[in-house]
């Protein structure tokens, strides 16, 4: 079964949350054929890929199509398609050029790097410009002229405008200095007519529950990613490794294992290990979400068939 060729099939529709231009265009680079031939692809049309190719490396290019946006499959060479209703599969031939770099027989997904936000941009910006300016040194005048009596009057001239310059600071902190002064003495005053009347409110409790963090689209995209590329393990395991297509007979552990995926791979976006159940011939793959507890609420699943 060593020498068992696959095929990977694109059914022809982005994944949830992705636009199609954007998988035209990340596509359109990762399979070097031009946009308009990978537009055809996104019709809603079953398509088979062509060549077949080993495990190894069908596994590989369906985790970087699916990365791209695109849903795809894979399916043994000679074998009928996923898709019981579709009567008639296209299929495309790839470049001579592409070359595959395997560089370990699991899946690996791109890990999203956190750029800076305009808010982030526009607050460094403005700590920038409000940065305190240092007291400049007393600034001397010098003359190309050679007389004496034009070095000294710009170097008295100079003088008095940087003591001006220093008097006007000097008197901006005064200012500020009474005012913050004065700001504490009202507070202090309050709170001590508070205390007088008996009215002063509680210290405010700490919250016994942790917070929750938001699903953001990143993390919310990566576990999405992760359950695709799972499910598709989960078929290929059955073919490679299973007795007929029982999902009963998956684990995690086996899948991780005997495919060699990445222990980061069986993590949702927020680091919580995806949960398999089962029911007949349908398997569901379960990310607990943001709050990481399973049956919270915002549970994220996905359930697919063995075939």
């Amino acid at each position: 079964m060593s020498g068992e060729k696959f095929l990977l099939e694109l059914s022809g529709r982005p994944l949830e949350g992705y636009r199609v231009e954007e998988v035209v265009a990340s596509l359109s680079q990762l399979l070097r054929i031009p946009p308009e031939k990978t537009r055809n692809l996104l019709r809603g049309k079953l398509i088979a890929i062509k060549p077949a190719l080993e495990k190894a490396r069908a596994v590989e290019l369906m985790g970087k199509i699916i990365n791209c946006g695109a849903q795809c499959d894979i399916r043994p060479a000679g074998s009928t398609p996923a898709d019981e209703d579709a009567k008639d599969v296209e299929s495309v031939r790839l470049s001579d050029k592409l070359e595959l770099e395997i560089e370990h027989p699991g899946m690996q997904i791109e890990e999203i790097a956190v750029q800076p936000t305009r808010s982030d941009q526009a607050a460094m910006r403005s700590a920038q410009q409000h940065s305190p300016i240092a007291d400049t040194d007393t600034l001397t005048a010098t003359s190309d002229l050679g007389e004496s009596t034009v070095g000294s009057v710009a170097t008295r001239r100079t003088g008095r405008k940087s003591a001006q310059k220093k008097s006007r600071v000097s008197g901006q902190r005064t200012r500020l200095l009474l005012v913050a002064a004065a700001l504490l003495l009202l507070g202090v005053a309050v709170w001590g007519g508070l205390e007088y009347l008996g009215g002063a409110t509680p210290a405010a409790q700490p919250s016994t529950t942790a917070a929750v963090r938001p699903d953001t689209p990143e993390e919310v995209t990566r576990t999405r990613q992760r359950m695709e590329l799972l499910g598709r393990s989960v078929r290929i395991w059955m073919i490679q490794y299973g007795a007929g297509f029982d999902p009963s007979q998956v684990t995690m552990e086996r899948i991780q294992q005997d495919l060699g995926i990445p222990p980061q791979e069986m993590l949702d976006g927020w680091g919580t290990p995806f949960r398999y159940t089962t029911s007949g011939e349908r398997f569901t793959l379960i990310s607990a979400g943001p709050d990481r507890k399973f049956a919270g609420g915002d549970d994220i699943q996905t359930e697919k068939s063995a075939r």
